[in-house]
């Protein structure tokens, strides 16, 4: 009987072995799971022209100078390449000195240092501002002024209706791109 007891104390004791044993194997094993969150950055950019007055832009005269000085602010979150296209009116005029009449840009201008010509084609001009834009922060002015040409008076009539100079704004992120011209060239060159 003392053998009996004995096997069944022993059958006992690795029953309960078996059960802390798995008890314990419960404890080795963990789960676990994370969630990321993501959120798309962006580019938003705004052209400003901070000395530019519509009245100034009225009545004007051969070789008149305006105000006028286009920048951008990259509003968005991601660091950006700027560009400013400027639009010159154009039309068949006689210059004062020339002996007859050519298409002409109606304005000039001189581009600030900071700024690349990067597309010049039938008075839309391209410009690449020279460095990276943060977001937050501005680019300087592409100009400060421009001055109507020195059109012979016989002239003025065809060109009333067509003085109007555009300026458009683009930016692009700058990752994927290794220059402003590169992220020009694949995102907004025709």
């Amino acid at each position: 009987m003392k053998k009996k007891s004995l096997v069944v104390t022993m059958a006992s004791v690795a029953a309960i072995a078996a059960i802390g044993i798995g008890s314990t194997f419960a404890y080795f094993t963990s789960q676990d799971e994370a969630t990321n969150a993501f959120t798309l950055g962006d580019i938003e950019i705004e052209l400003t022209e901070d000395n530019w007055d519509e009245d100034n832009g009225v009545n004007i005269l051969p070789m008149q100078t305006i105000a006028k000085d286009p920048a951008v602010t990259n509003t968005g979150s991601n660091d950006a390449y700027i560009f400013l296209k400027v639009i010159i009116p154009q039309a068949e005029v006689q210059l004062e000195g020339q002996d007859e009449a050519s298409v002409q840009d109606l304005f000039t201008f001189e581009a600030n240092d900071g700024w690349t010509l990067i597309s010049s084609e039938n008075g839309e001009y391209v410009y690449a501002y020279d460095n990276v834009v943060a977001a937050g922060e501005s680019t300087d002015t592409l100009f400060d002024e421009v001055q109507l040409v020195n059109l012979i008076e016989d002239d003025y009539a065809e060109v009333i209706e067509s003085l109007d100079i555009d300026v458009l704004a683009y930016g692009v992120q700058t990752v994927s791109f290794d220059s402003a011209e590169e992220a020009w060239e694949a995102t907004f060159a025709e």
